[in-house]
């Protein structure tokens, strides 16, 4: 079985996807036209598997304690152009949605899917989402399809060979 990359389907309507070859998180910064507003990072994950300690909140009220753990999985919002600052430090491996405003508490993209969740993310206002394991092939949808075909002829961007 193949996948056929740099191909724009709709997704779902007003929704566009392609795969992408061979990527990593290092295909951010071509994404990112605009370094307004955020970078939303889903199942963002440090650490290795080692046990080692980490001062983390263990409850929703904030209560913090030193623990051992070999792996730290999570969300974060940061402004787009401090996450982009911070790029080359990151793993290749990366799930991120661009957005115009911080977005509600209760947007959990880990629950809401499909159709409730492109309406929720046109509310919030976004302009892409990429996901790539950072050694296998990526996903790219966006809400325009002129913002996918822009990418897929950036001038400086070579796509049997991308970052």
């Amino acid at each position: 079985m193949s996948i056929e990359t740099c191909r724009i389907t709709e997704l779902h309507p007003g929704v566009y996807y392609t795969a992408l070859p061979f990527c990593s998180s290092r295909l951010l910064p071509y994404l990112v036209a605009d370094t307004t507003g955020y970078l939303l990072c889903l199942g963002h994950r440090t650490g290795n598997f080692t046990w080692r300690p980490y001062d983390l909140p263990l409850n929703t009220a904030g209560e913090r304690a030193t623990v051992l753990s070999r792996s730290i999985s999570f969300d974060f919002l940061l402004p787009s152009n401090q996450l982009l600052s911070l790029l080359p430090n990151l793993r290749p491996a990366i799930h991120a949605l661009h957005l115009h405003t911080q977005p509600p508490d209760h947007l959990d993209l880990h629950v809401i899917k499909g159709k409730a969740r492109y309406d929720l993310l046109r509310e919030v206002g976004w302009s892409f989402e990429f996901e790539t394991p950072g050694n296998d092939f990526g996903q790219l949808s966006a809400p325009s399809r002129a913002f996918l075909e822009a990418f897929l002829s950036h001038p400086r961007l070579n796509f049997t060979d991308l970052p």
